[in-house]
């Protein structure tokens, strides 16, 4: 018995689900095979566990007081020692990541939001829209992305929400581009012109089938630029413009403890190491999607 005369029940289905699931293994094997990947998905999973996890986990609350311990430093009570008010730095340290990545994470998706849409736009529809909508992200792009942020603060004022508006304006460049080269790449393959053939409407050709083409390269920019909007928040908080005291913030720590070096050289020290810690791992992750999810990154550096 043939294939073709075999019973519809007996052939065999491949779900969709499941393609997925297969893909997603694939690309967890990639990054493992990779020590530096495996190092920033490693270290991704935990902040984002301390993050979560953050009351069960700090040894105190961020803004418990012990003015009898006061500039204490690391011992087996506080680990990483006390700050001026006597609060615990690794507790402040945990909930600060907490900040950090939500900041971080929020920020890059209004950054996306913005940025893949007028992409999308830009790259498909072309023309005039598409030469204004660049110029308007040259322009964006021509300031310092922390000197604009800085501006934007300036204007919107300094809280939490703010910031996180401010550091997604900053990365919406990125994601226009990305997605507009992208597009332009994809808009003449055959099975989009396929599509316009049976009759599909624009919006659906673009956003159900050019875009989920895109999908690899701005996940890639997601993990890069949640590292970026991590430092940025850092700086702005460390500038006195982004999350507010008694606000636990990495930045604001580093901001206070630099004027106590000297004396207790732990305060500014540990919350220093969080960010660039923290930064390192999640540049070592996205340099690892990069290599997993590009096939033609896999298969140079199969041949070497």
């Amino acid at each position: 018995m043939n294939e073709l005369s075999r019973p519809v029940a007996m052939q065999a289905v491949t779900w969709p689900g499941r393609r997925e699931e297969g893909r997603l293994a694939g690309i967890l094997r990639v990054l493992l095979r990779s020590r530096t990947a495996a190092f920033g998905l490693g270290l991704t999973v935990v902040l984002v566990l301390l993050a979560v996890l953050a009351p069960w986990v700090a040894p105190y609350r961020p803004h418990e007081i012990h003015p009898i311990d006061s500039l204490s430093p690391p011992s087996s009570r506080y680990l990483l020692g006390t700050d001026d008010l006597g609060r615990d730095v690794l507790s402040r340290i945990i909930y600060g990541a907490r900040v950090s990545l939500s900041v971080g994470a929020i920020a890059i998706g209004i950054a996306a939001a913005a940025g893949v849409s007028l992409g999308l736009a830009a790259g498909y529809v072309g023309g005039r829209l598409d030469a204004l909508i660049m110029r308007v992200m040259d322009a964006l792009l021509a300031f310092p992305a922390i000197l604009l942020a800085i501006a934007l603060m300036a204007v919107l004022g300094p809280s939490l929400e703010n910031a996180m508006i401010a550091i997604g304006i900053i990365n919406i460049p990125a994601f226009a581009r990305i997605t507009r080269a992208n597009v332009l790449s994809i808009r003449e393959k055959e099975f989009v012109e396929a599509a316009r053939a049976l009759g599909a409407w624009t919006s659906y050709i673009a956003v159900l089938v050019i875009l989920p083409n895109c999908l690899s390269p701005l996940i890639v920019q997601g993990s890069l630029g949640l590292a970026n909007a991590i430092l940025v928040e850092a700086a702005l908080s460390f500038l006195g413009l982004g999350v507010q005291p008694p606000e636990p913030s990495w930045g604001s720590m580093l901001a206070f403890g630099r004027n106590l070096l000297a004396q207790a050289p732990w305060y500014a020290t540990f919350p220093g190491l969080a960010i660039f810690v923290t930064v390192l791992g999640l540049n070592f992750l996205g340099d690892g999607l990069r290599e997993a999810l590009d096939p033609r990154l896999r298969t140079v550096q199969g041949e070497q």
